[in-house]
């Protein structure tokens, strides 16, 4: 979920897993088909009415995707991004459509003020919040658990600018 432009799926093509990436951005999806050769017998294939394609635009808030499409989820840098009116729903939808694992990394910090996004705020006359919900852990861990995942373990980022964890689905989602 925020496949940009494709690199992570083509990696697990690589490992002979079939995959595929969804991301908000129609140009870093356009980027992804044309770079890694929208290979269909590789995909998950999306829900009815929905392009065949291993790359496709949309929210974190309506995968188009079926529910338990997925042996395994992951995000990396995508839902300090999402306002927190949509918070609740991104979770319940990644949550729909993973079977068994989340693999998530979250930033805990506002985005740093880069000269680009200072030059882009002056030419606009106002700030621009790129993180939006910036919240820790037990944040994440707790809207998730309310749709059936648990911790299984963290994994170490460098610094303190993000967490990173794997989220199991609970044993009721695992036989369903």
């Amino acid at each position: 979920v925020g496949c940009s432009h494709g690199f992570a799926v083509s990696k697990l093509w690589e490992m002979g897993l079939h995959a595929s990436g969804v991301d908000l951005s129609g140009v870093a999806v356009s980027i992804a088909r044309k770079a890694r050769q929208d290979a269909l017998e590789r995909c998950v294939p999306p829900l009815p009415g929905r392009p065949a394609s291993c790359f496709l635009q949309g929210s974190v808030a309506d995968l188009p995707w079926p529910s338990r499409a997925f042996d395994v989820t992951m995000s990396s840098d995508v839902l300090e991004h999402v306002p927190p009116e949509l918070v609740d729903l991104a979770v319940a939808e990644m949550s729909r459509v993973t079977r068994r694992l989340m693999v998530l990394k979250i930033s805990v910090r506002k985005e740093g003020r880069k000269p680009s996004l200072k030059a882009l705020e002056e030419e606009i006359g106002r700030h621009i919040q790129l993180h939006e919900t910036v919240k820790h852990t037990p944040f994440w861990i707790d809207k998730f658990s309310r749709h059936g995942f648990y911790l299984r373990s963290r994994i170490r980022t460098p610094g303190h600018l993000c967490c990173a964890f794997v989220l199991q689905a609970n044993d009721s989602l695992l036989s369903s």
